[in-house]
């Protein structure tokens, strides 16, 4: 996927029609500070549970991130400072982003050279109405909308009160109907 279908994902048509054929470096800043501004935001309200110090260091990285974004020189420069951005955000969010810049040796993909829980531990977990979202969403798009919905019907008839999700599974013959 292109950095123009990905900012489209993000913020829609407009902004992939903004960046399209755009050499206008201006342009470019925007958008790109745009996705940095929306990664950071998504951070704030997403992650439940940190220690001061991981937020400090996100906020630092974000900071640093949209500085260098706005100093760049060419729309290049730019994409490439935000590329780096989110490369120190993705190591921050599974641990620490590693420092071994003065390692005059090959650091090899090896296993322990990459375990980087020395000062926290990521878990990522599901509330049982996030389990529901993805279980609807994944229904629908095999089921189609309209046979969900009649699914959906078949499980208020029944008076259930089980989850929809738990009712499903318990009732695979009256959903392939």
């Amino acid at each position: 996927m292109s950095l123009k279908s990905v900012v489209e994902q993000l913020f829609g048509s407009e902004s992939w029609y903004a960046l399209k054929e755009s050499n206008h470096l201006p342009t470019w800043k925007k958008q790109l500070q745009k996705v940095v501004a929306a990664i950071h935001t998504s951070i704030l309200t997403t992650v439940k549970v940190y220690d001061e110090k991981w937020l400090d260091q996100i906020n630092d990285v974000v900071k640093y991130g949209k500085e260098n974004i706005n100093k760049a020189a060419d729309i290049e420069e730019a994409i490439s400072a935000m590329a780096a951005t989110f490369i120190e955000i993705s190591f921050l969010q599974v641990g620490l982003m590693p420092m071994r810049g003065s390692q005059t040796v090959k650091i090899s993909l090896k296993k322990e050279n990459w375990h980087l829980d020395r000062y926290r531990t990521v878990m990522y977990l599901q509330t049982q109405e996030q389990k529901e979202s993805v279980f609807w969403s994944k229904q629908q798009k095999e089921l189609g909308v309209e046979n969900q919905m009649q699914v959906r019907r078949k499980y208020r008839i029944s008076g259930s009160k089980m989850s929809y999700l738990k009712w499903c599974s318990e009732n695979k013959d009256l959903i392939n109907q």
